[in-house]
């Protein structure tokens, strides 16, 4: 797939080569399961590259910081966070999903507009949340209650390089170079870890350190994903956009309801740990965001989103391609998602004695939470079959449902049942969210509904795909 101008051939924004097996020319069944398998390996082995230099981080910051200086460390990235959904991050996905709708159809123009546009907007939610967080942070405190203020400053610089950061990786993302993708993740990890080993260990830091240490990665991210990315989306400025407002056009469609679903469930995941401080206390949010990181770092070990995400909208038009996508994806992903929460189940119980002994108060409710990562692949599927179908208007609908559920279990479980109320409210949202969301899905499309007796049974296409995996096993290893 080839974007020509006036006769001349152009290469297509960015990785050319990493696009052309999803792309129109991709027929054959074999390739197209070849590439994923490909791709989630890449993503894969980057993010448990990522992820192991973020347990060492994570570690160290556990040893240094106590219970309730952990908390507070978790309580001020849930205010930043409760800003952050200003930034309409909602409208992210929705955005790489149509631009790749925009890539099938070879629509170099309306690719630029869309994204200059993105971008603008990006920077100048920004600059606007960095002020209002910056200046007004004592006013945050005493509506807050806790001394945040100077961390709240310094966190607010977030607010300035999460934009740039986002629009970088959306550009990364489109272009589908996942090496690139799992790099700058690995290096933002390394990163953290220098400047926590050297505000703990030389300046003599405490919460403050471990806040900065997050400002300063995305600054040197920022900065590696410019340099190698930055000379493509120079020459795509280059060129001649589509006239219009295409954001506007996407507010006014269904990007209005992405915005409104993204804030709806972020405000939900901010305003959790202010309730677990509220109902149980400031080291109880400790203890659970602990055992919250432990069941992300599973999931992330497979993240079947990245990949899914770019990939299906370009086959949303192949109903029997789309319909294997939606099976195959939730039984291979539930199948590797509850083999590593088994393992987990009773590895990571076992980590955390040996390495932070003061926070096994998080095993009991790790041990609850870990349950939901069984849900884990069929939420990604269906997350990426709302934006590639465009029904961010039925994901919002679905999205109501979190908050309310949120707060009832938890004005039912926290008083009474204490940290392992918390482990059970998570559980049963998700299940609710998930649940909500397949009818939706099915509901527009009734072929998608799932067989149990399917899911649970080993088919020629299992054999045939298993046999494909090994193939490109060996090829790389032996």
């Amino acid at each position: 797939m080839k974007f020509t101008k006036k006769g001349r051939q152009i290469a297509p924004l960015f990785f050319c080569d990493s696009v052309l097996l999803y792309g129109k020319e991709m027929v054959s069944e074999g390739q197209f399961s070849g590439r994923v398998i490909k791709d989630s390996a890449i993503v894969s082995m980057g993010a448990f590259a990522t992820k192991l230099i973020g347990f060492g981080s994570t570690v160290i910051v556990l040893y240094v910081l106590s219970l309730s200086e952990y908390g507070l460390y978790k309580l001020v990235f849930a205010a930043f966070g409760i800003f952050g959904t200003f930034l309409f991050s909602g409208l992210d996905q929705i955005i790489l999903s149509d631009s790749a709708n925009d890539w099938r159809e070879q629509n170099r123009g309306r690719i630029k507009k869309r994204f200059l546009e993105f971008l603008v907007m990006k920077m100048v939610l920004g600059i606007v949340l960095w002020s209002v967080v910056f200046l007004g942070s004592e006013v945050i405190e005493k509506y807050y209650g806790e001394s945040i203020s100077s961390l709240l400053k310094i966190i607010s610089f977030l607010y300035l390089l999460n934009p740039l950061k986002g629009v970088l990786l959306f550009w990364f993302n489109l272009n589908m170079n996942f090496v690139f993708l799992s790099i700058a993740s690995a290096m933002e990890e390394a990163m953290k870890l220098i400047f926590v080993v050297t505000g703990f260990f030389v300046f003599g830091m405490g919460v403050e350190g471990v806040i900065l240490s997050h400002v300063a990665a995305s600054f040197f991210v920022v900065v590696f994903l410019f340099s190698f990315g930055g000379a493509s989306i120079i020459s795509l400025i280059k060129e001649k956009a589509e006239k219009g407002f295409i954001l506007l056009d996407t507010l006014k469609s269904h990007g209005k309801w992405g915005i409104l679903t993204n804030y709806n469930i972020d405000l939900q995941r901010n305003i959790h740990p202010w309730f677990i401080k509220y109902f149980i206390g400031t080291e109880a949010v400790a203890i659970v965001s602990i055992a919250e990181s432990a069941v992300g770092h599973i999931t992330s070990l497979f993240p079947m989103a990245k990949i899914l995400m770019p990939v299906v909208p370009r086959e949303i038009g192949d109903k029997e391609r789309i319909k294997r996508i939606f099976f195959r994806g939730i039984k291979y992903g539930t199948m590797s998602f509850a083999a590593m929460g088994m393992i987990s189940f009773f590895a990571m119980p076992y980590l955390i004695e040996v390495a932070l002994p003061k926070y096994i108060p998080s095993i009991p409710v790790f041990r609850v939470i870990i349950i939901s990562v069984v849900f884990t692949a069929m939420a990604n599927i269906l997350t990426g079959f709302f934006y590639a179908l465009k029904m961010q208007k039925e994901f919002f609908w679905a999205s109501l449902v979190r908050f309310p559920a949120m707060v009832f279990l938890s004005v039912l479980l926290f008083p009474f049942v204490g940290i392992l109320g918390v482990g059970i409210e998570v559980v049963a949202v998700s299940a609710i969210f998930i649940g909500v969301r397949y009818y939706f899905i099915v509901k527009r499309i009734p072929g998608l509904s799932l067989d149990l007796n399917q899911l649970f049974k080993f088919d020629s296409y299992d054999k045939a795909l298993l046999a494909r995996s090994w193939s490109f096993f060996k090829s790389k290893v032996f």
